[in-house]
């Protein structure tokens, strides 16, 4: 019986110490929502996190990852459950703006805090004029490719002077093939919007009345990609990659079967690991013009948030140049802080060329140019019909005339 009283005393004793260090915690809470959810990412992340607590004792900051995170974060919207602050990308944004999802983060930025970054990335993360996201990096498309592929067989690397000519020309001599099957493809194919902008083709008129997506510009560039695998046979088809890939032609260029990838900076913590073979990289070859898709990520803060003053610390704390030199060092994506991406932080090999990620911004350009409803354009309008039309499901000319016909009317219900 002795026994058993001193054991109640004991837990009353702990169960009251732990109750009374939890009601001593007197730290405001937030909740931070993002998708990077890779290892080198969530590295990051703890270590940043960790040092805005110790600069920020009064604030803690609970990490909610998820791989689906804009799924799930449109169900938590919906429920009236969003988090304080989250991870978001600036195609996405204008949407969440106009319905009054985020907040407009404009009165509590110095304006000449906003110097540090690159003009394109605080731009982009504009609506109306506005700022609801506070950018901290950016992506761009690339050239990545294998040198050691290139040098075996004599082969000029690429330059920041290649045309779409010279890709298809060494992509057939980088090609590879043993009794009739391909066993060493010279590339993949590019993402069909970023071939139809450097030929010179757009989604919309200026006014943006019309989507002018039938156009000869367009035609070319998808006859360019339709050609890669049917008449010269140096790229997979679409479906073919989708039998044998896991993310966007990493798997296929990590093993050596592919010479050159059109792939974006994201791309670049995952290809630091390989040791196999030597790699670089190159800018985009040009069309009409040159051409790379902008792609910024940066945090926003909930309307519904209770403590909007700390979330806008954290926020600004994640944009700052000392959170910065640490997702530097992780190598996902370009610093939005224009001194740490032209650092040793972030400017380290592999690759040997890594400043054209940087450079590239230069002629990169955001897909969405506002609206609202660009991710139905983009994936219902534009991806399903080029789909159809690389898989011959329909002609080129029929698949254009209906990304038109949809575009248009999807514009008048934007409106």
């Amino acid at each position: 019986m002795r026994n058993i009283l001193c054991a109640f005393l004991l837990m009353a004793l702990f169960g009251n110490f732990s109750c009374a260090k939890k009601e001593d915690d007197k730290r405001i809470k937030i909740t931070y929502q993002t998708m990077e959810t890779l290892p080198e990412q969530r590295k990051a992340l703890e270590e940043l996190v960790a040092e805005f607590e110790r600069l920020h004792p009064e604030i803690h900051v609970e990490v909610l990852t998820s791989t689906t995170s804009f799924q799930k974060l449109s169900i938590q919207i919906a429920g009236g459950n969003a988090p304080d602050v989250f991870y978001y990308v600036s195609d996405r944004l204008p949407a969440l703006a106009h319905k009054g999802i985020v907040m407009d983060l404009s009165p509590s930025v110095d304006i000449n805090d906003l110097n540090q970054y690159f003009d394109k990335t605080v731009d982009s993360c504009k609506v109306d004029g506005k700022i609801y996201c506070m950018p901290f990096h950016f992506s761009t498309d690339v050239l990545f490719y294998n040198k050691d592929l290139f040098d075996k067989d004599g082969v000029e690397c690429p330059s920041d002077k290649w045309t779409w000519d010279d890709f298809l020309a060494v992509a057939q001599k980088l090609t590879k093939k043993e009794n009739g099957r391909v066993m060493q493809y010279g590339a993949l194919q590019p993402r069909p919007l970023l071939l139809i902008k450097s030929f010179g083709g757009e989604c919309f008129d200026k006014e943006m009345t019309r989507c002018t997506l039938n156009s000869p510009e367009t035609k070319k560039a998808l006859e360019f990609i339709i050609d890669m695998d049917k008449k010269y046979g140096v790229a997979p088809s679409a479906a073919a990659i989708k039998d044998m890939e896991r993310m966007d032609g990493v798997d296929m260029f990590s093993t050596g079967r592919v010479a050159m990838l059109l792939g974006r900076t994201f791309m670049l913590s995952e290809f630091r690991k390989l040791k196999s073979f030597s790699w670089d990289i190159a800018p985009v070859p040009s069309g009409v013009r040159e051409y790379s898709r902008l792609a910024v990520g940066g945090n926003c803060i909930s309307t519904t948030t209770k403590h909007p003053k700390e979330a806008m610390e954290f926020v600004k704390y994640y944009s700052g140049k000392g959170a910065s030199d640490i997702i530097a060092r992780s190598g996902n994506c370009v610093p939005a802080v224009k001194e740490t991406a032209y650092s040793d932080k972030f400017l380290y090999p592999p690759p040997k060329n890594i400043k054209y990620f940087v450079d590239s911004i230069e002629y990169s350009e955001t897909d969405n140019p506002g609206l609202d409803m660009w991710e139905e354009f983009y994936q219902r309008i534009v991806q399903d019909n080029i789909d159809k039309i690389l898989c011959e499901v329909v002609s080129v000319e029929d698949g254009m005339k209906k990304m038109e016909k949809e575009g248009t009317e999807m514009l008048k219900n934007e409106k």
